[in-house]
């Protein structure tokens, strides 16, 4: 991105730092798995029907993605929703705010 200019650097700092703390808190709650079954094809593009394999084999009802492939109105058969990251921040503020 912007990796050889100081300034630059200097002020995706703090969002950079932001974006680590969020994706080590993602991680610390992951469970590694593999899809015990296969549908496919489901979207429109093939490469992408192995993450929703595995979101289901997770038991998962939400895949946070900005790929446009996630969309498919199928995805709502399995219980599932696909957001990208800007709307999941601002469910997950809102339903904090809520409790």
């Amino acid at each position: 991105m912007c990796s050889n200019d100081p300034a630059c650097s200097a002020t995706h700092q703090p969002f950079l730092r932001t974006i680590s703390i969020v994706l080590d808190a993602l991680c610390a709650r992951a469970v590694p798995t593999l899809p015990w079954f296969r549908f496919r094809p489901f979207l429109h593009d093939p490469k992408d029907d192995l993450y929703v394999e595995c979101a289901l084999a997770a038991g998962a009802q939400l895949i946070v993605t900005d790929d446009r492939h996630f969309r498919h109105p199928a995805l709502k058969a399995f219980g599932m929703t696909a957001l990208n990251a800007r709307d999941y921040l601002a469910r997950s503020i809102q339903e904090r705010n809520q409790e």
